[in-house]
């Protein structure tokens, strides 16, 4: 009701529109126009459809929301003249579903709606609502979200448009009359419970009661689109199977269950009749996803598989089963939610297949990116960020990711991404056209060039470790927010360490990536470094001390801390210590000798570890007495922070990674007096808070 007394109501039935009347209650006029717009067919903007929620903004204009989705409404209407002023349209399901037919760039399916698309200004708007059911037994439109729909578009090779998706969790196979696309053909699930919504088709009562199966198969005989029961045959495992997870250009039916129906005959409008009693085993059976495991390519006749957890996991293969080429470790999502952020390669919680467009194909990510790869298996690029790194844009799906298409439109030689949240979001991936394959030749991988790749990867891993910044924090809570470092060694071992100090204690925090817990089984301390799994902690203490010295001189000292027996255990090495009266401990080997003018086990030291799903964390207390260091605010130190690997019984060292020493001794782990050693000229430097 308006100020002056006008009341607007909002009418379903016969009249779909709203109906205007004075404070008297005479009426005044319509909004929209009498029946509204079609309930499938070509979109009229001028029409309402199923209005629900109404009302008035401080402009006097009527605002009115439809309740019916395909597509989902919201309209303003100039209440003087009756004039459409403004409509919007918004989510109508969970995923927002886009598919595009590359030979009609002109237009673009979401929602179950066709849109007409301007890809060169970026404009869209609804032009028909490809179908909508108007009988309790006719065959209902796909699912509009990705989830449980993804309707796909081909030209076929007859040159008529087809159309399939999911209606309740079923495969269903539509025909383009016009502006609509008529379902003919599919699969009909019965499920009861969270992926099903039991018998959908009132008619399948008795045909259910008598039967039991889980599925079944349907085809149109006189073309009404609505099921009647002996157009239905009782699906080949009598189970959820979908028939029609992909089609190809000649209307073959493919089934991941792994078998294939191929047309028996056309009729005159092109569309393909099947006999659903015979069917022709294929080499391919996918995990019957609502993802969607097998899609092909209409170049070359190969078949694409996408099966998380198998080996291998994304697959292309000949039509005879021969693989082509695949990846394996291809990790299912639920099973990858603990996994790190997904970076370009890491192919775990793929989700979707994204067809092909020109050279490329790829995969949808669970967790937001996409994978591009050429059609031969060559990884190429990845697309849109992780959800989980924060933040919302056009760059973020931001929900489970089972959408996506790669569309190369004909005519042009650019590249769509169509995928998005409740959106339907068409992005345009630049580059893909400047991609150029290099000239072929011969190349011999030969141990030599490993040695150089690894080479020059410590190289520059050690690099980047120098250039972090190791600030040790005020207080031990600071460990929590304190600049770390961190260096890595390979994909299972690596580690990040932070510092921290009080007026009695220097703290270490470790993140360690490894196998192996941190436990220790060498019987003598002095070699404690011989078993492996230490955490190793080096020190200046005298900051007077030459920073250039290549030997330790007094004040130098290097602390491993493992676990023995359950037990910590700290082993102090001191190879320079002021007026010293012990006879030195000597570490030698045909390669040379080390000098320490004392090696001692300590007590004082505390260790607080804890298991983590990639190794461990700890916190190292140890005494500043201990190291006979005073920390001063403001100042620097000399020092290093490392982790010395070992085996799973840590009887053997394994390697050794430091945060700034990368020279020839700091890898050795074969000889106990390189192992020893302290190189002062290669740690790096410390900021005291």
């Amino acid at each position: 009701m308006a100020a002056d007394g006008t009341v607007y109501v909002a009418n379903a039935g016969r009249l779909q529109a709203v109906t205007v009347f004075d404070a008297s209650g005479r009426y005044v006029k319509m909004i929209g126009k009498e029946g509204g717009r079609p309930r499938r067919g070509r979109y009229e903007s001028d029409g309402i459809l199923e209005p629900g929620g109404i009302g008035l903004d401080g402009e006097g204009r009527l605002w009115v929301a439809e309740t019916l989705d395909g597509p989902k409404r919201q309209s303003v209407w100039d209440t003087k003249t009756g004039a459409l002023v403004r409509e919007f349209f918004g989510a109508s399901a969970y995923f927002g579903w886009a598919w595009m037919d590359p030979r009609h760039p002109d237009e673009l399916y979401c929602h179950n709606v066709l849109w007409k698309v301007d890809l060169t200004h970026g404009a869209c708007v609804p032009y028909s609502t490809i179908w909508r059911a108007t009988d309790p037994n006719m065959i209902r439109a796909p699912t509009p979200d990705g989830y449980g729909g993804h309707f796909r578009v081909i030209t076929a090779r007859n040159g008529r448009q087809f159309g399939w998706g999911m209606v309740d969790y079923s495969h269903m196979l539509y025909i383009r009359e016009g502006d609509l696309f008529k379902p003919f053909a599919g699969t009909i699930r019965v499920a009861f419970g969270q992926y099903g919504s039991g018998i959908i088709y009132p008619v399948m009562k008795d045909l259910y009661e008598k039967t039991k199966a889980g599925a079944f198969l349907w085809q149109d005989r006189n073309d009404d689109q609505i099921v009647q029961e002996e157009e239905l045959v009782v699906s080949p495992t009598g189970r959820g199977e979908n028939v029609f997870n992909w089609i190809d250009e000649d209307l073959n039916a493919w089934c991941d269950a792994g078998w294939i129906y191929r047309p028996l005959s056309f009729r005159e409008d092109g569309r393909p009749v099947y006999d659903f009693s015979k069917t022709e085993p294929i080499p391919f059976r996918g995990h019957n996803s609502n993802a969607g495991s097998l899609w092909l390519d209409p170049d070359d006749g190969g078949v694409y598989t996408l099966n998380p957890g198998q080996d291998p996991g994304l697959a292309k293969w000949t039509r005879d089963g021969r693989l082509i080429w695949g990846f394996g470790g291809v990790i299912p999502w639920n099973e990858a939610l603990n996994l790190p952020m997904i970076k370009p390669g890491a192919l775990y919680g793929l989700t979707m297949p994204l067809c092909i467009a020109g050279e490329f194909t790829g995969a949808a990510c669970y967790f937001g990116p996409y994978h591009i790869f050429t059609r031969d298996g060559l990884y190429v690029a990845m697309v849109m960020r992780d959800g989980r790194s924060g933040g919302l844009g056009p760059d973020i799906t931001a929900s489970e990711v089972v959408t996506g298409q790669i569309v190369k439109p004909d005519g042009m030689n650019r590249y769509f991404l169509l995928a998005g949240d409740q959106d339907g979001r068409v992005t345009e991936i630049l580059g893909l056209d400047t991609v150029k394959r290099l000239p072929g030749g011969m190349y011999e991988h030969t141990e030599e060039s490993v040695k150089q790749v690894v080479k020059a990867q410590q190289e520059y891993a050690a690099l980047l470790a120098k250039a972090q910044r190791l600030v040790i924090g005020r207080g031990r809570a600071s460990l929590d927010g304190a600049a770390g470092v961190s260096r890595i060694l390979d994909e299972r071992r690596g580690f990040q360490a932070r510092a921290a100090w009080d007026d009695r204690n220097l703290y270490i925090a470790f993140d360690v990536t490894t196998p192996c817990d941190l436990v220790n089984d060498i019987a003598d301390p002095k070699l404690v470094f011989k078993g492996g799994n230490c955490l190793d902690i080096q020190i200046a203490t005298d900051a007077s001390a030459e920073a250039s010295r290549t030997t330790p001189a007094p004040g130098d000292v290097r602390m491993l801390v493992t676990r023995q027996k359950g037990e910590t255990l700290a082993v102090l090495y001191r190879p320079k210590v002021r007026d010293a009266k012990e006879q030195p401990i000597v570490l030698s080997s045909p390669t040379g000798q080390e000098r320490f003018d004392r090696i001692e086990v300590v007590k004082e030291v505390a260790l607080d570890v804890r298991k983590t799903a990639e190794g461990f964390s700890a916190v190292v207390a140890i005494p500043l007495s201990t190291l006979g260091w005073t920390p001063r605010s403001g100042t620097q130190v000399r020092m290093d922070l490392g982790y010395i690997f070992g085996n799973e019984t840590g009887n053997q060292v394994a390697a050794r990674l430091y945060w700034n020493n990368s020279s020839f001794s700091s890898h050795v782990t074969y000889d106990i007096p390189s192992e020893s050693r302290l190189e002062p000229a290669e740690w790096g430097t410390a900021f005291v808070e």
